[in-house]
């Protein structure tokens, strides 16, 4: 029979919440404490007779919940991993004589929805359709195909509940760990090595800059534009200039003074030099 009932304790003082728990688990909750014993002497003439009392003084630690270590609170998981990987740490405290088991939570978080909210209807009242794993012995949990599915681009939670199954330790939160959020996205991947080539005719008015596109090639087209200065010796008395075009330039003016006359002189020609497509 468990001492700590109402026929044994006033609770005067003591917080519903608190008193409630007490009664059960049938264990004070971590602080420290004043344990008093005294003694009567039972007479029938006087009645109750006090024979002395002692004090102890102790503390009460309840042991740690678990902490989630994967994934981490906010963590956007690999949208290309089959399977996800739930782990946490171990209860801290005196869990001697205990047998730890756990339970694993994970729930949809609805939009504009507190996730502690949501989490505490899905522990207490399966409410959600969470992805519950209960009596789990060791501290971590791989998904398995059979799980159900966890959504890209979708807001999770997740929670893991410590229990003793023989009931002979308490845990700080009731063995709740805190909640951790997190998604499990779609990820840009850049491609090493491989450029992306846009379709020209999509969009054949778009120009790169730096360069004049003249044409619809995926490859733009360039020009170079400028002067070109000859200076011819005295000893020429005159120069001529074939018409050819220079790089598909303009063609040059033979009829020009400058390449007849004797004596020193300059050219100059215009020409214009195109990228030839590969």
């Amino acid at each position: 029979m468990l001492f700590l009932n109402r026929n044994n304790v006033d609770p005067s003082g003591v917080p519903d919440a608190v008193w409630s728990n007490i009664l059960k688990t049938g264990q004070l909750p971590d602080g420290h404490y004043n344990f008093c014993v005294e003694a009567f002497e039972i007479t029938s003439a006087a009645g109750l007779i006090s024979a002395g009392s002692s004090c102890y003084e102790f503390n009460i630690s309840l042991a740690q919940a678990p902490i989630i270590i994967s994934p981490f609170d906010g963590q956007n998981l690999n949208p290309q991993l089959p399977n996800t990987v739930f782990s946490w740490t171990p209860p801290i405290g005196n869990i001697m004589g205990a047998n730890i088991v756990y339970d694993l939570y994970v729930v949809k978080i609805p939009q504009g929805s507190n996730p502690n909210d949501v989490m505490n209807a899905a522990v207490n009242y399966n409410a959600n359709n969470p992805v519950k794993k209960i009596n789990l012995t060791g501290n971590q949990y791989v998904t398995q195909p059979y799980d159900l599915q966890i959504d890209t681009n979708t807001l999770y939670a997740v929670q893991v509940v410590a229990r003793d199954l023989n009931k002979q330790v308490s845990f700080v939160n009731d063995g709740r760990s805190e909640v951790v959020t997190f998604t499990k996205g779609k990820t840009e991947i850049p491609l090493v090595g491989q450029i992306k080539i846009e379709d020209p005719l999509k969009n054949p008015s778009q120009q790169s800059p730096g360069f004049n596109v003249t044409n619809l090639d995926p490859v733009p087209m360039s020009q170079l534009k400028g002067k070109l200065v000859y200076s011819f010796k005295d000893s020429y008395t005159s120069a001529s200039v074939s018409n050819q075009p220079i790089l598909g330039g303009p063609t040059a003016n033979t009829n020009n003074p400058l390449l007849t006359a004797g004596g020193s002189s300059n050219l100059m020609i215009l020409f214009t030099i195109q990228t030839i497509r590969h």
